[in-house]
Order: structure tokens, then sequence, then C-alpha cells
């Protein structure tokens, strides 16, 4: 249906041609418009829609690119710190990382796929974008390189990251597929 619940029809002038969306926005942009809609109701599908998971699909695509950005000199072998030397903010990240994925795994096991997509919006837009993110800006650009507290950031970067992309997979697979390969020691 259209965004004012009126059955699609191309009589009514109002279909949506999908495989336009598809060549306009591509695969993951309509996966992730699957993904965000509530089957068990109407289905609704406009412009406006589409245009609202494309800035959603930004929100989780540029939350991607800033963890992997700051881990440009990171190499999992040499810098990664053990979870007891974390600063606390790093360790507060990981333990809603574990939180966010339990409840990802369980709507995945559900088929709640828009609950999948709600807690993966609200996890970057809110948990990393509002919160974490914002604030280790400063600890990430001003400590010196390789100072425990840096470190300490990358490694909860790297595991966010690696777990972020781990929960796309099944939804945006070629995003997913994308970051995977450029986080760096990720086999």
């Amino acid at each position: 249906v259209d965004m004012e619940g009126k059955k699609l029809s191309k009589s009514k002038g109002n279909y949506i041609e999908l495989g336009q969306l598809l060549k306009q926005y591509g695969a993951d942009i309509l996966r992730l418009w699957v993904a965000s809609t509530d089957y068990r109701s109407e289905v609704s599908i406009s412009e406006e829609i589409i245009r609202r998971n494309v800035d959603i699909y930004r929100r989780i695509r540029n939350t991607a690119r800033f963890l992997l950005a700051n881990l440009f000199d990171y190499e999992v072998k040499t810098h990664h710190i053990a979870p007891d030397e974390w600063v606390e903010l790093d360790a507060w990240a990981i333990r809603r990382v574990q939180e966010v994925q339990e409840e990802i795994i369980a709507a995945y096991e559900n088929y709640n796929f828009h609950g999948v997509f709600q807690r993966i919006h609200h996890f970057c837009a809110i948990d990393m974008g509002s919160f974490y993110l914002d604030i280790i800006k400063d600890r990430q650009y001003t400590t010196s390189k390789n100072s425990i507290a840096r470190r300490s950031c990358q490694t909860a970067m790297f595991h966010i990251v690696q777990a972020l992309t781990r929960w796309l997979a099944p939804i945006l697979s070629f995003t997913a597929e994308e970051i995977w390969r450029a986080i760096p020691g990720a086999d």
C-alpha cells in the first residue's frame, strides 16, 4: 500500500516500480526497507519511505566508517588490550554491544526483522552516535599514539565493528561484506 494505506495500482498511478528503485538506490536499500517493515500488517512503500531508509542506511554506514577510520593504525596482534586494562567507558561499550547482540539474536530467531532493524538503528544513532563515539573523539585524536587509553578505545571499536558487521550481514549483505573486508585483521 502507499503511505496513505491505499492499495498500489498501475491504473491509479500510485504504483512503484521496484526495479526502478533497485536501479536508483541499490539492493541493500531495498533490503533495509523490507527488514524495517512489520510484515504482520499492511506493507507500505513510497519514495518518502525509501528516502527515510536511505538516511538510516547512511547513519549505519557512517557509524561503520567512523569505527574503521579510527582503526587505520590498529593491529590486532600488537595493539589489542586485555579486558582488565580497558578504560571503563570502553568496557561499557562492549557490555552494551553484548546486550544489543542478545536482543538482535532473539529477534532473528523469532523472524522479527523489523526488531533487528530497530535495534541496529538505535545502536548506531543513540548508543554510538549520540554517546560513545562522540565522547571518544577527543581521546582518539589527542592522546599518545600507543597510550593505553587510545589502544583501549581501538580495541573496543575493533570488537564493535565486527559485531555490527555480523548483525548487518543477513539484511545488508553487500554492505556487510564491504565493511568486513576493511576491518584490520578480520578473518
